[in-house]
């Protein structure tokens, strides 16, 4: 339609249960004002619908720095007047020339006037709604630089602070493989790409901070359009040979949401292949359904799991599962009233001492019935593992449980040594040799302890079959 000669396109459709309107506006900068007024009268007539959204298009216009831009455009948009009902403007700004940049600003109306969601500059909102933007609503989010089309977040949790990670989001809109010569995958060049802009973007964030302080349980998130044809076991190969190039820029998971072909369905299946490293399990590939609800913050035990990670080490709960192996058990022991060890059932990470102890059952071939030993982990979160009397008092428990019951104890000592302070002086001391004492004749009695000291991993040698590098699972979204 045209309005005082001005050419306007309307568009209306319904979008949770909200008629909404769309007004598309071509402009040169002289004639901005003139526009933004046929704009005004458009969306004064659309009194049927709850919300107007409206794209402005300035072509032909002199380079400006984005802020400037962002300036005067909000002045102009307050000085419109636009109708209550216009809660967003976005505006496309472009230079002269087929080859000048291309600045989108985003303002949307807080109070009565237009601000500029910084956040989301050189984002068009719907783009952010197809990439499920609406997952980071937990978090405060700040962009950073990174390649075209490719959008990585500095995120930090609104209900806790500390919370503070990387994500990287990008669309993959193209999914022709490379085969070899029997047909197989080998390759898929636009995801690979994708995910290696996504990782340079993460990379280049992290070079930024001091070396203690680079932020792990980063995350990349793509969206993979065309639907996956490749096999299962193919993609896994795949992904075992991209792994490599996510070490070392403390990635949790490369989440990839896409489409997978089913012949068993009518349409191809939705979900989300989450690939991400278990200790001493190497690469998993779980397969969920894709999330409905937006990102939760680090709990306690994940911020414990972090801690100890930035510290070099592992937290121990994450080692008992691989102790116990796909098949086996893991039953955690405390102090009991009488000072002796028994079975408790509490939520992992609530453990009130320096070192977790349980005891682990691990079948194989030739015991089936499972091997059982006392283990004994230390807690890097607990002052780095430092020994007390509390710490003492459990070990001590600990020997005479696998005495009585004569099994071997596996032992991964981590400690800072014995805890002195100004409310704990060298008493601790005295129960650190106790301990000695007691390993001293629980060994010559023919007994057999075995200790592993802290490495880059924490990889003790187990028995029982081990996991394979790469598992591929169905767990619940997350």
């Amino acid at each position: 339609m045209t309005i005082d000669g001005e050419q306007i396109l309307l568009a209306d459709y319904r979008h949770r249960d909200r008629d909404v309107r769309v007004i598309v506006a071509r402009a040169t900068p002289e004639r901005l004002d003139g526009v933004i007024k046929a704009v005004q009268a458009a969306a004064g007539d659309a009194t049927s619908v709850e919300s107007v959204v409206v794209d402005f298009y300035v072509v032909g216009a002199p380079f400006a720095e984005g802020d400037r831009i962002a300036t005067e455009v909000s002045r102009r948009l307050d000085a419109a007047d636009l109708p209550a009902s216009t809660q967003r403007v976005h505006l496309v700004w472009c230079e002269r020339g087929a080859d000048g940049p291309v600045v989108q600003l985003t303002f949307r109306r807080l109070d009565h006037d237009f601000h500029e969601e910084r956040v989301f500059r050189g984002l068009h909102p719907m783009i952010a709604r197809r990439l499920r933007l609406w997952r980071l609503d937990n978090f405060e989010i700040a962009r950073l630089p990174s390649a075209d089309d490719v959008y990585v977040f500095d995120c930090v949790a609104r209900q806790n602070r500390a919370d503070e990670r990387l994500i990287a989001v990008a669309e993959v809109r193209d999914l022709t493989p490379l085969r070899d010569a029997s047909g197989r995958v080998t390759s898929l060049p636009e995801l690979e790409q994708v995910l290696g802009a996504c990782l340079d973007g993460i990379r280049r964030a992290r070079s930024d901070q001091p070396r203690w302080q680079r932020l792990e349980w980063n995350r990349v998130m793509l969206y993979v359009w065309p639907p996956i044809t490749t096999p299962m076991d193919e993609l896994v190969e795949v992904a075992r040979r991209l792994a490599p190039i996510t070490e070392g820029l403390g990635i949790e998971q490369v989440v990839v949401h896409a489409k997978i072909a089913d012949a068993a369905r009518d349409e191809p299946w939705e979900v989300a292949m989450r690939l991400g490293y278990q200790p001493s399990q190497g690469l998993t590939l779980n397969l969920t359904d894709t999330p409905t609800e937006p990102m939760q913050p680090m709990d306690d035990y994940t911020q414990k799991v972090l801690a100890s990670r930035r510290r070099g080490a592992v937290y121990p709960y994450e080692l008992v599962h691989s102790l116990a192996g796909p098949r086996g058990t893991f039953v955690e022991h405390d102090l009991g009233d009488d000072g002796r060890l028994v079975a408790v059932n509490r939520p992992e990470g609530t453990n009130r001492a320096g070192v977790v102890v349980g005891v682990v059952s691990t079948p194989t071939e030739r015991h089936p019935e499972g091997m059982t030993r006392v283990a004994i982990l230390g807690d890097p979160t607990k002052a780095l593992g430092s020994i007390a009397e509390a710490e003492c008092r459990r070990l001590l428990a600990a020997i005479e449980l696998a005495d009585e019951r004569g099994l071997p104890i596996e032992w991964f000592a981590l400690s800072a040594g014995a805890k002195i302070a100004m409310d704990s002086g060298t008493e601790n001391l005295d129960w650190v040799a106790r301990v000695l004492r007691r390993i001293v004749e629980f060994t010559q009695h023919g007994a057999r302890s075995t200790s592993s000291s802290p490495g880059s991993t924490w990889a003790p040698s187990r028995t029982g079959t081990p996991k394979p590098p790469c598992s591929c699972t169905r767990a619940a979204s997350s």
